[in-house]
């Protein structure tokens, strides 16, 4: 297998998972397990397509679904490391789950990460000295 190198071309099939620094940077999340981390990363870019198909409830706060077929095959996750998954999620006010009648899968509400002001500081500050 040849290695590949980033170049000026070739690059047009890249896709990567966009992600909150913070979520890296600060020791609210060090925590964080990296099967919540990775988790939480996926299930964030999933509230695009939420936000693009309407997915919202009432409040108008967007959901997203996800099955734990899904995460077996994402992540190799067994059923009981997804739930426990959510579970470390919610533990660290990441998600919301919230079962819906109507529906075979929970709702899953995708929290904003938290920070203070001195946190941001301190990152900004951080990535000035690497430079």
């Amino acid at each position: 297998m040849k290695d590949q190198f980033f170049s000026d071309s070739g690059n047009e099939n890249l896709d990567y998972y966009q992600m909150p620094k913070v979520l890296m940077c600060s020791d609210r999340y060090i925590k964080l397990t990296p099967n919540a981390f990775k988790l939480y990363i996926v299930l964030h870019e999933r509230m695009q397509l939420s936000m693009q198909n309407g997915w919202k409830n009432e409040e108008g706060s967007y959901y997203v679904s996800m099955a734990p077929q899904e995460a077996e095959d994402l992540f190799n996750y067994s059923t009981l490391t997804f739930e426990d998954t959510k579970i470390e999620l919610e533990m660290f006010d990441l998600l919301y789950q919230e079962k819906h009648s109507s529906e075979k899968l929970p709702r899953l509400y995708i929290k904003k990460c938290k920070y203070t002001d001195e946190e941001l500081l301190e990152y900004e500050n951080m990535l000035v000295n690497i430079q």
